[in-house]
């Protein structure tokens, strides 16, 4: 049994959680739209500065969780108190897709979300130009205002843009999964794929309004340019469907920005955004060596495709296949020397005990959320570079949770009075300034069950907050 290497820690703020709530309706809403179901998923954004103790976004980073047609952002700092930080955006009756992102642009933070009926890319001021007018010889006890601090729906729709899908007017299968990103330049672009199986790149330019153009990704080195939708009717039946799409950007720019798909029949597909073409079609059939795959189609709830890229522009793609007996992750290094693409196989890992819920992978671990048969949250990990590790660093190694809040306290060999203590202080149970408005209601009232005749200070239990 491994132990433990790894704690959750959760982010303990000084202000009260207040969500600012915003209604965009993107025009395109549909009383039908509102009964497509589609996956939760959730995200995280680090600042490039984050690294950087003297820089306004040191330790500063945005999450997210979408939630059929709502996306709730949090913006957490671990060295200063943001102020009105929490935002929930919902697009009216039209559920989002997984593909939001999340991107850093001059003096601006780019949010850019799909959903099954518009595309939309939301403006937010950077740290930076909120406290370019601040000055403080410390960041302790520091305020300072969230990029969130002033959003609602006026001045969304002044820095802000978006674009209704063709295929919402002419009845056209509706888009079930996507990516986005931001270019140089501006421009942001998604990838949409839908259950006829056409995967579609649309760019979204905004410097002379709002321009769009739609291109088609071919399964052979060929795009086709669209001004709208071409119907279902016309098109040949394809029966591979994409289950999921993730993008990289090429740093050496060769190939623009690359873009992986999975699809239904476990064929991974590589574009080329640059160069306007497929440069490699493999499957993941070909490396399962133990035969523990059948050959047939799989839903988009069932496979997830993920990547991540280190510092010197390595990319690790992770599979996930659930198979009757048994959940399997396919761990590939995608290379890309001399213009050519080839797919490395790296290693298979398995799990057999708990249900997936989402994970993802950074440049030598992979981190996988489960749950148990009775529905209790287990965060696994494990390395990803399987052939370089022993056989004990090959295993799966339980991340510790921060337990749930419970209603009832457990004595335990305590007395009543020093497990309530215990819970009370608990670092981030509650706030300094709950606990210092409750000693002074305690040393105003004296009526007490507790025999102390000595005034109690917020700055005596500092220790433990």
């Amino acid at each position: 049994m491994n132990s433990i290497m790894f704690s959750e820690i959760t982010p303990h703020s000084e202000s009260v959680d207040r969500w600012n709530d915003v209604t965009i309706n993107a025009g395109a809403s549909q009383s039908t739209l509102q009964d497509i179901k589609l996956p939760e998923c959730a995200g995280c954004f680090t600042y490039h500065n984050s690294g950087d103790l003297s820089s306004p976004c040191s330790n500063r980073f945005i999450y997210w969780r979408t939630n059929h047609d709502v996306i709730e952002l949090v913006e957490i700092s671990l060295d200063i108190t943001l102020r009105n930080n929490h935002l929930r955006l919902r697009f009216q009756n039209t559920p989002i897709l997984r593909g939001v992102s999340i991107y850093e642009y001059r003096d601006q933070i780019v949010l850019l979300v799909p959903t099954v009926s518009a595309i939309h890319k939301i403006i937010f001021p950077h740290p930076s130009i909120l406290e370019q007018d601040a000055f403080h010889a410390s960041r302790k006890d520091l305020i300072l205002p969230s990029v969130f601090y002033d959003t609602s729906l006026v001045n969304l729709r002044t820095r802000s843009c978006y674009s209704v899908l063709n295929h919402v007017s002419l009845g056209n299968p509706l888009p079930h999964t996507s990516c986005s990103w931001l270019d140089m330049d501006g421009n942001a672009t998604f990838i949409l794929a839908n259950s006829a199986g056409s995967v579609l790149m649309v760019v979204m330019s905004d410097r002379n309004g709002v321009e769009i153009t739609t291109t088609e990704l071919m399964k052979v080195s060929i795009f086709r340019l669209l001004n709208g939708l071409m119907p279902s009717s016309i098109r040949s039946t394809k029966t591979e469907v994409a289950l999921s799409i993730v993008c990289h950007k090429d740093f050496n720019d060769i190939y623009g920005t690359l873009v992986f798909v999975l699809f239904s029949d476990l064929q991974i597909r590589i574009w080329s955004h640059k160069r306007l073409e497929c440069i490699l079609a493999d499957s993941v059939l070909n490396y399962d060596h133990e035969k523990k795959l059948t050959n047939g189609n799989f839903t988009a709830h069932q496979c997830h495709l993920r990547k991540s890229s280190g510092e010197n522009g390595d990319i690790y793609l992770g599979v996930y296949v659930p198979t009757p007996h048994q959940k399997l992750f396919f761990i590939f290094n995608p290379i890309f020397a001399y213009e050519q693409c080839k797919l490395k196989f790296s290693c298979m890992l398995r799990q057999d005990s708990y249900d997936l819920v989402d994970f993802c992978i950074d440049r030598n671990r992979l981190w996988s959320l489960w749950l148990t048969c009775d529905n209790q949250p287990v965060v696994l990990t494990t390395w990803l570079e399987c052939t370089k590790k022993t056989e004990q660093q090959l295993s799966w190694m339980p991340v510790n949770l921060e337990p749930q809040v419970s209603r009832t306290v457990d004595y335990g060999s305590s007395s009543p009075q020093e497990a309530y203590l215990k819970e009370i202080f608990k670092v981030g149970r509650f706030l300094p300034s709950t606990i210092a408005k409750a000693i002074s209601i305690y040393n105003t009232n004296r009526n007490t069950s507790f025999s102390s005749n000595v005034p109690l200070k917020a700055e005596d239990l500092k220790i433990g907050l």
